[in-house]
């Protein structure tokens, strides 16, 4: 089951109510402006085994809440300019090298991403 979004123009933040499409395992957000930090309630979504969100204007940290996508493959959330430098903030979580089927990770164009590459992502 998918869900693909990508190559709009859709602007504001993703809804709270994403968490209701609790069987998908394929979602596409990419290439459109969406804001705002990344919803807790997209972890929710237990089946997911491919989430990209690149090229948008996300910002604030990944939370570590990310753990329950025990079954992602492919993450990808890239940053865009859109005219202005955007990205998401803080550290690369750790429990990224938790993610034992994670095949795929990009986070390029995360301009405010501090610190090192974390050691556990050498699990993968």
């Amino acid at each position: 089951k998918e869900v693909d979004l990508s190559d709009n123009y859709l602007t504001a933040t993703v809804p709270s109510a994403i968490s209701n499409l609790s069987s998908i395992e394929k979602l596409n957000l990419s290439n459109n402006k969406l804001e705002g930090t990344i919803p807790s309630q997209l972890f929710a979504l237990e089946k997911l085994v491919s989430l990209d969100m690149g090229e948008n204007n996300f910002d604030g940290t990944l939370s570590s809440d990310i753990l329950n996508l025990a079954d992602l493959k492919l993450l990808k959330i890239t940053g865009a300019t859109h005219g202005r430098k955007v990205g998401i903030t803080g550290t690369i979580p750790s429990e990224l090298g938790l993610l034992t089927k994670l095949t795929q990770l990009e986070l390029f164009d995360n301009p405010f991403l501090t610190g090192g590459i974390p050691m556990e992502l050498g699990q993968l």
